[in-house]
Order: C-alpha cells, then sequence, then structure tokens
C-alpha cells in the first residue's frame, strides 16, 4: 500500500468511525443523511466492478445502524444485504461477516415472536458463517474489530453470552494494538463487555447461580478500563457510559448510599450528552441499592421506572431482571398478596434459561458444523485444484469429462491445449520463480477467457487445458482469443501455442486429449504464438 492510498484508508476509517458514533446516538438521522450522500459519490466517481478498500461497504453499514437505531429493522435488513453485496464486490470478507452478522441481528429482531425454530436453526447457521468469515488481524483493522462487534452483538441478543465474549475481547485486543486510530473502538469495546458482564450476572442473579459476582466484578472492570482510557472527545458519551456501568455493576456490593449517588451522577451526565439509552437500566440498578439502603419505597419508585423507561432496543435480560426487581420490591412490600405471582415468574425464568442452554448448545453445534463444512471444502479444493496457479488440476479435467459424458446425451465438447511457449528458457534464465510467475499469469489470463461452466485445467508442467461445451468453429475463435490475451498480458515475455480438436464428451480424456496435443505440437512447429486445429478433427469434419 502505497502513502496515499494508506492516508486515505487511514482517512475513511476515521469518517467510518465518526458516521457510526453520529449513527448509534440521537444524530441518527444526520449519519443516515451523509452516509447517503457519501454512497452517491462513490457511485458516481467509481464504477460498481472498481475494487475499493471496503469503503462502499462501510457506508451501507452506516446506513444500517442508523436505521436500526430508528427502530426500522426492515430497511436496516435491506442494508445489511447492502453491506454483504458491497463486501464481496471487492473481496474484503471482514465486511462481509459484518453484513451477514447485520443480517441476522435485524431478521432476529423482526422475528422476535416467531417461534419457528426451523428459522432460529437457519439464522445460527448464517451467523457461524459470518463468525468463520472473520479474518485474521493482518486485515484491515476497522473493519475486523467491527465484524467481531457485529457477530457479538448477535450473540448477546441472544443471551449467548459465552459466544458473544470471544468476539469483544478481540475486538479490545486489535483495538488497543493500533493507538491512536482506534482509540475509540478500544472504548466501545470495553463498555460492549461491561454490558454484557451486566446482563450476564443479572440473568445469573435471577436463577440463583452463584457465579453472578464474578460478572459483576468482570463489568466493574471492564467499565473502570473505558472510564479511564486515554480517548479523543468523540468517545465522551462512551466514557460516560462507563463510569454509569460501573456504578450499576456496584449495586449489589459497595456501599449503598456512594452507589446510589454515583448512578445518579452517572445517569446526569450521560442524559446530558443526549444518550438515554441507559435510563431504564440506571433505575433498574438504583432500585436494587434503594433496597440494600432500606427506603423500600423509593425502590418500588426506581424498578417501576426501570419498567415504563425501558427502550425497545435494550437487551431482553435487563427488561426482564426489571419487571423481576420491582416484583421481588412488591412481595417484600406486602408478601401475602404476591408471592405466588413471583414464583410463577421464577418458574418461567428457569424456563427462559434452559431454553437459552438449548440454544447455546445448538449455536455451538452450528458452529462446529461451519467448521467441518469449510475444512470438507478446503479438502474438495485441494484434490480439485493446481496448488501452484488455483486452476483445475488433472482430477479436475477427469470429473469434469465425465459429467458430461455421463448425460443422456454425449455433448459436443472443444478441448483446447495450451502449451507455455520455451518455458524452460524463461526457466534457466530467470529461475524457477519467474516460470512459476508466468504459469500463474497465463492461468488467470485462461479463467478470464472461459465462459461460466468451462473448464480450465493444468495437466502438466507447462500445458493447460480449456473445455468448453461450443461449436467447431467457437472453438478455435476461443483458441485464437487466448493467444491474443496471452501476448497482450504478457508481450515478448512468453506466448503460448494451442492445439484445439472437437468432438464427443466421451473420448475427451483420451482421443480429443491426444488431438488437440498433437495439434499443439503443430503450432509450435510453426514457429509457436499460434493455434492449430487437429488434423483428424478437420478430416471427419470435411468428410
Amino acid at each position: 500500500m502505497d502513502s496515499e492510498q494508506g492516508t486515505r484508508s487511514g482517512d475513511r476509517r476515521a469518517e467510518a468511525i465518526r458516521l457510526l458514533l453520529m449513527a448509534q446516538s440521537n444524530e441518527s438521522l444526520a449519519a443516515l443523511r451523509t452516509a447517503d450522500s457519501a454512497l452517491t459519490a462513490v457511485e458516481t466517481t467509481a464504477p460498481r466492478g472498481v475494487v475499493d478498500d471496503g469503503w462502499r461497504a462501510a457506508l451501507h453499514y452506516v446506513r444500517g445502524v442508523a436505521l436500526h437505531s430508528q427502530g426500522n429493522h426492515d430497511a436496516a435488513l435491506e442494508a445489511g444485504r447492502s453491506v454483504l453485496r458491497a463486501a464481496e464486490s471487492c473481496g474484503d470478507a471482514a465486511w462481509s461477516a459484518v453484513g451477514r452478522a447485520f443480517q441476522v441481528l435485524q431478521a432476529t429482531l423482526r422475528a422476535e415472536s416467531d417461534v419457528d425454530s426451523a428459522a432460529d436453526d437457519v439464522r445460527l447457521q448464517e451467523l457461524a458463517r459470518a463468525e468463520a468469515d472473520i479474518p485474521g488481524s493482518e486485515a484491515e483493522p476497522f473493519a475486523v474489530v467491527t465484524a467481531h462487534t457485529a457477530v457479538a452483538a448477535c450473540y448477546l441478543h441472544l443471551r449467548l453470552y459465552e459466544l458473544a465474549e470471544p468476539h469483544l475481547l478481540s475486538a479490545a485486543e486489535l483495538s488497543a494494538a493500533h493507538p491512536p486510530l482506534m482509540q475509540v473502538t478500544a472504548v466501545i469495546a470495553q463498555v460492549n463487555l461491561a454490558y454484557l458482564h451486566l446482563g450476564w450476572g443479572l440473568e445469573l442473579r435471577r436463577v440463583g447461580l452463584d457465579a453472578a459476582a464474578h460478572h459483576s466484578a468482570a463489568a466493574r472492570r471492564h467499565a473502570a478500563a473505558a472510564a479511564t482510557m486515554d480517548s479523543p472527545e468523540e468517545a465522551a458519551a462512551y466514557r460516560g457510559r462507563a463510569a454509569l456501568l460501573a456504578a450499576c455493576a456496584d449495586s449489589d456490593s459497595a456501599e449503598p448510599h456512594a452507589v446510589i449517588a454515583a448512578i445518579r451522577a452517572g445517569l446526569d451526565d450521560v442524559t446530558a450528552l443526549g444518550q438515554r439509552g441507559d435510563t431504564a437500566m440506571a433505575w433498574l440498578f438504583e432500585a436494587r441499592a434503594l433496597f440494600r439502603a432500606g427506603d423500600l419505597s423509593a425502590a418500588l419508585e426506581a424498578a417501576r421506572r426501570a419498567c415504563t423507561e425501558r427502550s425497545c432496543h435494550s437487551i431482553g435480560i435487563l427488561a426482564a431482571a426489571a419487571f423481576h426487581t420491582r416484583a421481588d420490591l412488591l412481595v417484600l412490600a406486602e408478601p401475602a398478596e404476591r408471592t405466588d405471582i413471583l414464583a410463577y415468574g421464577d418458574y418461567l425464568a428457569q424456563a427462559l434459561w434452559s431454553h437459552r442452554l438449548r440454544a447455546l448448545h445448538l449455536a455451538r453445534s452450528m458452529q462446529v458444523f461451519e467448521r467441518l463444512r469449510r475444512e470438507r471444502d478446503s479438502i474438495h479444493a485441494l484434490a480439485y485444484t493446481d496448488a501452484l496457479t488455483g486452476v483445475g488440476n488433472r482430477h479436475a479435467f477427469n470429473t469434469w469429462v465425465a459429467s458430461r459424458a455421463a448425460g443422456v446425451e454425449d455433448e459436443p465438447i472443444c478441448l483446447l491445449m495450451v502449451d507455455v511457449d520455451e518455458l524452460k528458457a524463461i526457466n534457466d534464465m530467470g529461475g524457477h520463480a519467474a516460470g512459476d510467475l508466468i504459469l500463474r499469469s497465463i492461468a488467470t489470463v485462461l479463467r478470464a477467457q472461459a465462459r461460466p461452466g468451462d473448464l480450465v485445467a493444468r495437466v502438466g508442467g507447462d500445458e493447460f487445458v480449456v473445455c468448453a461445451e461450443l461449436p467447431d468453429s467457437a472453438g478455435a475463435g476461443l483458441a485464437r482469443r487466448v493467444v491474443d490475451a496471452v501476448r497482450t498480458a504478457l508481450g515478448d515475455t512468453a506466448s503460448v501455442s494451442v492445439g484445439v480438436a472437437c468432438g464427443p464428451a466421451s473420448g475427451a480424456a483420451s482421443t480429443l486429449l491426444l488431438q488437440a496435443d498433437e495439434a499443439m505440437y503443430g503450432a509450435k512447429r510453426d514457429g509457436g504464438g499460434r493455434v492449430r486445429r487437429s488434423l483428424i478433427d478437420m478430416a471427419l469434419r470435411s468428410g
């Protein structure tokens, strides 16, 4: 990457981070308009087929996050599809993972009332695919961090904390490794980890498991890390939320009056910064601290406000905890009348926990399935692919021919034998690395000239075949285009000689291959860099 391209990439990363912060705040409409304008400019100045650095995908993701913040999950789902299309057009695996995971989240939000387990299976399978798509740290860091965060958001919404946490830890680690460009995302990752552990602890406490205190401590640790990070002004809202989360994590252990004061101060700070999404959560933990302080009446009012002010975007366990806290306090106020209701709530909590464990098992099964599928595909590719050039090998050639010959009719095909002229001389002069480069370049040209469904394979050291379902005259035309394209791509560095033979697919592995090979050597004897059709083939046609 040259310096100009690197500067442009850094500028775009900074702009994407800025727009995403806007998209998740009360400036989501402005972020949406800015992303739309930038996409219009990109489409005007860069044709869709031109490879970019993921900028188009990032802008579509900004649109999706803004629409998600506005509660428009149908439009956000379509934006997720646009992220995936843009990422695939430029071969960006990280943004492909973002688009896939974001679609899963929006589809899940749209189908919250859908009890069709098959749909859940499909979404978890797609999420496992997105997870496996995430590249390593050698890829563009912001895209990789965004991919980890998007996958984690899906798992967190599904209450699969065990699967979300590794992705958020990866996002935090990768962000911290790229200061100062990723300081904001480093803060966000720590805030997300604090949220995760708060929710996890609430759910464990709800079903009476002892590990709840561990998660409260983890939430406090991550929130403190975010609040004290050296980060730019754009992260001020997240630092304020981190301070609020740290206070909430202390609600069951620290001195209650100090916790109440810290929660109220933190809520005032985030509200002043235009962040009201944490209001219900703050009231929930304040209610718990008020009860510990002995003020049952104030605790009941705080729990009521937690229930009425909860956001439709808050994770489900926080909403459930708010209602449970209020019910618990009501029982303490008038136990004779409400104990049975709370017992029913406890039963539902246990049922939801069992459902979560089943979903966790299914999600882990999907992860294993996706890994096995990719391993199988990798083994298949190794069996059918030439390692040097990436085109098919002799096994791929035999399989392609057999599939055509096995049809109801023995399909006619044209077979091109392509041989690199004077490859030995190239190896002698430039070494085998030079020869390998020539072979890879010619393979690229052949793939470009072939049609979908045609086969390109390397069947010898310097020999390739192209198999195509074409009429005789079209086969010779394809051969001439191959010779011309190699000349255009490599100039005087190398040329190819091509022999052409046409006939039934059943004879491709023997008769046609031999005829095309003989014709190719005839082209070489004529000086190379030219095409010759099989004499036998021509005689049969004329007869």
